[in-house]
């Protein structure tokens, strides 16, 4: 079926990128709560409008009363328990015309999930390089524990986790198996 010019593809819609950004060193801060109130106090400031001419359009837009002692508030640091709510952030972003928070708060968002992703993949990794092996017995060789496999008994030495072992006393002796995978 041929498709207009006109008619986006919805299963190629990317999101638009935000290129605006704060200064890394001027949100720098110790927690979260005090690179956001930085992040509104440094906006604050370069934004044309006083403080009380903000709160007043805010609270237009908000359709509540919101005044410039809750922007002092946002823009603490030393009041993390004041943190402003999405609808007011976004109204804030309306009346400022600054939207670098939104870069902000998304990366955090990236970082997490990149961590996250990393963790899946080395978790993968271990999934799939594994290694079955018995030896003389050795009572300390345990389940979740790293273990070290010299290169002579494998062509991946290395640090490897003990994920099930079996100890056993026969008449060949004391003898442990084990199941390990790749420490990455």
């Amino acid at each position: 079926m041929k498709k207009d010019d006109l008619t986006g593809d919805l299963l190629s819609w990317q999101p638009a990128k935000i290129t605006k950004e704060y200064e890394k060193q001027a949100v720098k801060a110790h927690d979260a709560s005090a690179k956001y109130a930085k992040a509104i106090a440094l906006t604050l400031s370069e934004c044309p409008l006083n403080r009380e001419e903000i709160a007043e359009q805010m609270s237009v837009i908000l359709n509540e009363t919101f005044s410039k002692n809750m922007l002092d508030a946002y823009a603490a640091e030393t009041r993390p328990s004041h943190m402003i709510s999405l609808a007011r952030l976004e109204a804030f972003m309306q009346v400022t015309g600054d939207i670098r928070i939104l870069s902000l708060i998304a990366k955090g968002f990236k970082q997490a999930a990149t961590a996250a992703a990393k963790a899946k993949l080395n978790n993968k990794k271990r999934e799939q390089i594994t290694v079955d092996l018995t030896m003389e017995g050795n009572p300390f060789i345990i389940a979740e524990t790293p273990v070290m496999i010299p290169e002579s008994r494998l062509n991946d030495s290395g640090e490897w986790i003990v994920k099930s072992v079996d100890h056993t006393v026969d008449g060949n002796g004391f003898t442990t198996s084990f199941h390990a995978e790749q420490k990455i």
